[in-house]
């Protein structure tokens, strides 16, 4: 199983998971996401990516990381290779236990819902 973070009571839809191990609380830059500097999150994060390319925690996080910056592209294709793969149980901070698809899922619909907001402004 894996522990995951959320980064707010509201990021659970605009970007759902900070997502570390339980053996590292710096894992899969939670702690660069949880202070807002997503400069230092997208480097520690696209390391880990090119050292496992498949780790979920590490392709919500970036998933994150593009989402916050504007690059809902990417944002997307990261949680579409996290559902390609096989579904992981994930222990939020709050106590519920989601799984990674579910987890990406709501960060596709969190990008949806905010394209049709600013395109109805």
């Amino acid at each position: 199983m894996v522990i995951a973070t959320a980064l707010a009571a509201g990021a659970m839809i605009a970007a759902p998971v900070s997502a570390q191990n339980s053996a590292s609380s710096g894992a899969y830059a939670s702690s660069a996401l949880q202070r807002g500097d997503l400069v230092q999150a997208e480097m520690a994060l696209e390391a880990q990516r090119r050292a496992s390319p498949d780790m979920p925690e590490v392709l919500l996080n970036l998933a994150t990381v593009f989402a916050r910056t504007n690059r809902d592209a990417r944002a997307v294709d990261m949680y579409r290779r996290v559902l390609a793969q096989d579904n992981v149980s994930m222990k939020l901070a709050n106590g519920r236990t989601m799984d990674s698809h579910a987890l990406a899922r709501i960060g596709l619909a969190s990008l949806n819902a905010a394209e049709l907001t600013t395109a109805s402004r």
